[in-house]
């Protein structure tokens, strides 16, 4: 259990909410530091801030609970436990008063200092955490298997008995002893002061546009003053949030907008901030109570208009494509080359950022694969899986099947007519004319209609499954589970063979950003070989560095270090994908898919939205196949017009 002792400072952005309830700006100082516990032999069983100072708590197999103190000897607090109070699914707690406290399950026990049962207690669902109210009540955070939020009840010590569960709104992290009100509660949206009569709440911190992942949990959290909170996170971790003005930081401001940014991109852009001595990201993301597509609309305005953020990504707008045709994203080919780049150092999607082949308009810091497999019997593999061969395979089936569990017809149609930039001939883009009348998209709509997912359909199971790979052990879990289940990866039907998808994730810059060199400094950043390595060797990480030699050295780190994984697809909870090992066969293999999946194109999405929109009456009954082809057939071709005028 002994860690190293470290300490070192980080500077976020974030809102704090005042009692009144307006809303103030401030960068956040965070400061991350160790804790050193002697080694002990046994397993974890809790930790807490006890009597003002972190403790730590352990089982062993010998019936002994110890406490752990920073920096100091271990203390045993109780011998010759049974089993049922000791083991490694109990969780510890003890009260101000030294009472120890058991969970298990749905159930809680209250020790005596002896270590003998006073009381027990059984609760609606299972107790996953516990704290002193400020009035010195026990309250229990309960989560229940129907229920996909936490809630809160009172144990009276003196009966064993629980009030009433008052259900919150989401699921808490965890809960702690109140500043103002009764009780602490840190969730996904920030830090916020509950009172249990009346059910208020006083948000301190949002964590949504901030550089701080409360992914990283905590175990218990403590007031310092108005000003700081400290965390006491997982892996024997320390954090003290600290409020500073941010105009203090002598840095030139630079803006990052987008819908969400995840936790290891955050994780970056806190290292940039800390090295870097000109520039300093504030992000700014969309808000939990604003649309998607409201977000996008508007920022792609601000961006039209010459104003609008300094960096964007993918999930910034929703048409890059128009702002690239405006001149409103920055070309950044002259700033490649002026550092020095090699881009043959880089797999080519690093440069092909919006799915653009001309010009560099977007920097690709990380790619992943989707894709799809099937029962070795129906395909041989990737290159036998072409649309005609498909539909020839689909039509020679017997039984109830559908196609992939929990796809619709619609979707089907979608994702069969995607890979081709020209809907396998159905648009002719030079001439801007459309012909939907012939007998092969009339027979991907009857196969769709057949194969479709859909209530009381598939009894006799499905033919595919979809395949995300978005880092190493995801790859080794799917290449192990397909080849032992006699399934062939195909991706998704292309010409003349299957067509795995590429996702990446793409950084810009605005063209209208008076500060264009410090977004690309920050690009630049996530560019460099140790920082692509870091993001690879992240097992949080959804996406592979585009940095070759950051992708092998990734690969060989997983290799040494990763063992054991397992998944559960939603979509397919039948199917388990599993691996003990991440092979150097597999990272082989692995740099080969990545070199051959492709963007899916761009230009046919707005067609693609037609076809959704009109088919979806069709499948449902509520149009023939004569009608629904003449309806897409004619606005596809006023669209095309369309485009063909502006």
């Amino acid at each position: 259990m002994k860690r190293k002792t470290k300490l070192f400072l980080l500077l976020l952005s974030v809102v704090f909410l005042c009692g009144c309830g307006k809303k103030e700006k401030y960068d956040l100082q965070v400061e991350y530091s160790a804790l050193v516990f002697a080694d002990v032999t046994g397993y974890y069983l809790g930790q807490q801030y006890y009597q003002g100072e972190e403790i730590l708590l352990a089982g062993t197999k010998e019936g002994e609970v110890r406490l752990l103190r920073d920096g100091k000897r271990e203390e045993i607090l109780l011998r010759g436990m049974p089993e049922s109070l000791l083991n490694i699914e109990t969780r510890w707690w003890l009260d101000n008063q030294g009472n120890p406290y058991v969970l298990y399950r749905d159930k809680v026990f209250l020790l005596n200092q002896e270590g003998e049962v006073r009381l027990e207690a059984q609760a609606d669902g299972v107790v996953t955490g516990i704290c002193e109210s400020a009035a010195g009540e026990i309250v229990l955070k309960i989560n229940a298997a129907d229920k996909h939020r936490s809630g809160l009840t009172i144990l009276d010590t003196k009966t064993g008995t629980m009030g009433k569960i008052i259900w919150l709104k989401d699921i808490a992290y965890c809960i702690a002893k109140g500043y103002e009100k009764d009780i602490l509660i840190a969730d996904a949206k920030g830090l916020y002061d509950y009172g249990l009569s009346d059910g208020s709440r006083q948000y301190y911190i949002e964590w949504r546009g901030t550089a701080y992942d409360p992914q990283s949990g905590a175990e218990d959290i403590k007031f310092l003053s108005d000003n700081q909170i400290e965390l006491y996170a997982e892996k024997d971790m320390v954090v003290t949030l600290s409020k500073i003005n941010p105009e203090e930081s002598g840095k030139t401001v630079l803006t990052y907008k987008t819908t969400y940014v995840t936790g290891e991109i955050k994780e970056l852009i806190v290292q940039f901030n800390k090295e870097d001595p000109d520039y300093y990201i504030v992000i700014e993301e969309r808000q939990t109570n604003e649309d998607y597509d409201t977000f996008r609309e508007k920022v792609e305005i601000e961006i039209a208009a010459g104003h609008g953020p300094d960096i964007l990504d993918d999930s910034s707008v929703q048409n890059p494509y128009a702002l690239i045709e405006k001149g409103a994203i920055e070309e950044l080919s002259p700033y490649i080359e002026a550092a020095g780049i090699d881009r043959t150092a880089y797999f080519p999607t690093a440069f092909q950022g919006f799915k653009v082949e001309t010009g560099v308009y977007g920097i690709g810091i990380g790619i992943s694969v989707h894709s799809c497999c099937a029962d070795s019997s129906l395909f041989s593999g990737e290159e036998t899986y072409s649309l005609a061969h498909m539909m020839d395979i689909l039509e020679e089936q017997e039984g109830d099947k559908v196609f992939q569990n929990k796809k619709d017809a619609v979707a089907l149609v979608h994702d069969w007519l995607k890979p081709s930039e020209d809907l396998y001939g159905m648009v002719d883009w030079e001439k801007n004319l459309c012909d939907f009348s012939g007998a092969d998209f009339c027979r991907i709509l009857e196969l769709a209609a057949r194969y479709g997912a859909g209530e009381g359909k598939g009894a006799d199971g499905y033919l595919f499954n979809r395949v995300d790979i978005n880092n190493y052990g995801w790859y080794a879990g799917y290449d192990n589970s397909i080849k032992n289940s006699g399934r062939v990866m195909t991706g998704f039907p292309g010409e003349e063979a299957g067509a795995h998808s590429l996702a990446v994730n793409t950084i810009a810059v605005n063209a209208a950003s008076d500060k264009k060199e410090g977004a690309w400094r920050f690009i630049f950043f996530l560019l460099q070989e140790e920082i692509q390595e870091k993001l690879g060797m992240n097992a949080a990480c959804y996406q592979f560095p585009t940095n070759r030699q950051a992708f092998w050295n990734a690969g060989n780190y997983w290799c040494e270090n990763h063992v054991g994984v397992r998944l559960e697809p939603a979509e397919d909870p039948e199917w388990v994908i599993e691996a003990d090992w991440f092979t150097k066969e597999q990272l082989a293999d692995l740099e080969s898919l990545l070199g051959r999946a492709v963007f899916f194109p761009y230009k046919t999405q707005e067609i693609l939205a037609i076809i959704e929109e009109e088919t979806a009456l069709y499948f449902d009954g509520s149009k023939s196949m004569e009608e629904t082809v003449d309806v897409i057939q004619n606005r596809v071709q006023l669209y095309l017009d369309e485009q063909a005028g502006r």
